[in-house]
């Protein structure tokens, strides 16, 4: 879906392709990230496990034994996660966006 709205989606990177006179295949070698393929529980458990996530859900857990307290402590932990997460993933999309359009416009950094 945010890839879409990036304008990484095929169809949009081979419009900018048919604009800009460069192969599609160019384009496409440029994203790096890993949302740009089909979205799997693989997937979402490395990313987490990639940072602090896996350390976060094993305090979460441990937090989540405890009555009340606990259940309050644990949910603020997976907010905080969550939006770290999502944080990240839009961060490396609009840097995998960043990069075809330049790579479209012929731009050197």
């Amino acid at each position: 879906m945010y890839y879409q709205a990036f304008g990484l989606d095929n169809e949009s990177l081979k419009s900018l392709a048919d604009r800009t006179n460069v192969p599609v295949e160019e384009l496409k070698a440029i994203l790096k990230s890993p949302l740009n393929k089909e979205i799997s529980q693989d997937m979402v458990i490395k990313m987490l496990t990639k940072t602090t996530g896996a350390t976060l859900m094993l305090v979460e857990y441990l937090l989540s034994t405890i009555p009340v307290f606990g259940s309050t402590a644990a949910c603020g932990i997976s907010y905080g996660t969550t939006y770290y997460m999502l944080n990240n993933c839009l961060n490396e999309l609009a840097e995998d966006a960043q990069n075809v359009l330049m790579k479209a416009l012929k731009v050197d950094e």
